[in-house]
């Protein structure tokens, strides 16, 4: 440790990385860091690099509020340690429950790092008014199908999750939510891992979103709905513009890509695209799609399921 003190410290742009290390951290799974990193975050300001290598960086104790970033930019978080959550947070998001909140943060990016969120937390890291937001190959290892979800985000705009592995939450990636308002616009989520969850590997409401060369598997976890992607909205406000191929599905409980209507007669999709996934051992539909307007559906594999479509949309071709 080098920096203490309840003083404040500026860096300028040409200190790059930042270590935790420096705020008091040890990262040997033993002693609670989250104090040592939340200061970390709020030096660095914008234009920084955070780097955390090596070992485990236990977070929380009793009354942890969480890491919270707000309205920073051009801030890379990476490294090869592995973040062990202790206890659940009490910062909220959007009625959820996050260990990382970053709220109207703009080009951040978060890379390499192993989240291990445990029973007790309900949600990694969570969104909000957030923009340009890259988070890839990350392993995120939720701990009991009550974790509400390894990525949520609201009301973002050009964000990119892609090559992660999620595996144990409810929901994989949870993008668009909190009315109209929280809708995501132009999203990529892409070449994913995502298995073993219990209500949706990917879901998504809002406009302009490309879903893509994921592998989504066993989506048969407890009691839940185990659908792998659902696309849905919000009543009179459609989903729209939304490109979802080269998928690889297996294994769910219910329909392997869902677009509005099974929860929410309201809930309409217009203008998508359904092309080139392979959809196979599903309990339900292939594709099943509830209230959607104007879409393409074609070269999809569906084998083994109960449905292969269900069809009740108007212009469905």
């Amino acid at each position: 440790q080098c920096i203490s003190g309840s003083g404040a410290i500026v860096f300028g742009t040409k200190t790059n990385p930042l270590y935790p290390q420096w705020w008091g951290a040890l990262v040997d799974g033993v002693t609670n860091d989250a104090v040592a990193l939340q200061n970390t975050f709020t030096a660095a300001g914008d234009n920084h690099i955070i780097v955390c290598n090596g070992g485990t960086m236990l977070l929380g104790t009793s009354g942890w509020v969480g890491i919270v970033i707000t309205s920073q930019t051009h801030l890379v978080f990476e490294g090869n340690c592995t973040l062990k959550i202790a206890v659940a947070p009490s910062q909220t998001v959007h009625g959820e429950l996050a260990v990382f909140k970053f709220d109207t943060t703009s080009f951040l990016v978060i890379k390499n790092l192993t989240f291990d969120v445990n029973a007790k937390a309900t949600g990694m890291i969570g969104l909000s008014s957030s923009t340009y937001t890259i988070i890839e190959n990350t392993r995120m290892l939720g701990g009991t199908i009550n974790s509400r979800a390894g990525i949520m985000s609201f009301s973002g705009r050009y964000n990119a999750f892609r090559k992660n592995t999620i595996t144990g939450f409810r929901t994989g990636i949870y993008a668009g939510e909190g009315g109209p308002g929280g809708f995501e616009t132009d999203v990529t989520i892409a070449e994913n891992i995502l298995y073993s969850l219990a209500i949706e590997a990917v879901s998504f409401k809002g406009n302009r979103a490309i879903i893509a060369n994921n592998s989504i598997t066993q989506m048969n976890v407890g009691a839940g709905l185990g659908v792998g992607i659902a696309l849905n909205s919000f009543p009179g406000t459609p989903s729209t513009d939304i490109v979802v191929e080269h998928n690889i599905i297996d294994n769910t409980l219910q329909n392997a890509i869902e677009l509005g209507g099974i929860i929410n007669d309201d809930s309409r999709i217009e203008r998508v695209t359904i092309n080139g996934n392979i959809i196979s051992n599903s309990l339900f539909s292939g594709i099943f799609a509830g209230n959607m307007r104007s879409a393409v559906v074609s070269n999809n594999i569906i084998k083994d399921v109960d449905i292969r479509e269900t069809v009740s949309a108007t212009d469905f071709y």
